[in-house]
């Protein structure tokens, strides 16, 4: 083979190297979050989401109304997580919307999206399998 074939061959390696690095690194996840606060009087959520690299802030979420949380994923170490204290009521309750390493993280999150729904009395994930909300009561109060 000769040095200009093998180095083409190198090149193009590089290359392709370089475009799946940039891939990878570049991968987003989106995390909906629905206020659906009713159940009485229908009052907006307040809601504050950070994962390890970017904080949110605080945020108000008119009911009916949702914000979609755009991050990057951590694709080599594979340990992202989106933590949310949601307030309810005077109380603030604690959610993980998204964590990378969970075993249920294809049923919750298909598609690079999450779908929430955050309630009264609990949050829901949208089941990608059975294709409907699966709720859950909040388990205490931080």
């Amino acid at each position: 083979m000769s040095l200009f074939a093998r180095n083409d061959i190198l090149s193009i390696l590089l290359t392709l190297f370089l475009t799946i690095c940039d891939a990878a690194t570049n991968a987003k996840m989106h995390v909906n979050i629905t206020s659906d606060l009713s159940g009485g009087a229908p009052i907006d959520l307040n809601i504050h989401c950070k994962t390890q690299k970017h904080d949110f802030g605080g945020l108000v979420i008119p009911y009916g109304s949702y914000f979609d949380f755009v991050f990057s994923l951590s694709i080599l170490r594979r340990n992202t997580i989106l933590e949310c204290d949601a307030e309810c009521d005077g109380v603030v309750h604690n959610l993980v919307a998204y964590n990378q390493r969970s075993s249920i993280i294809d049923i919750v999150c298909k598609y690079g999206i999450c779908l929430w729904k955050i309630r009264r009395d609990g949050y829901c994930y949208f089941n990608n399998v059975r294709r409907e909300y699966d709720c859950t009561p909040w388990h205490g109060r931080i």
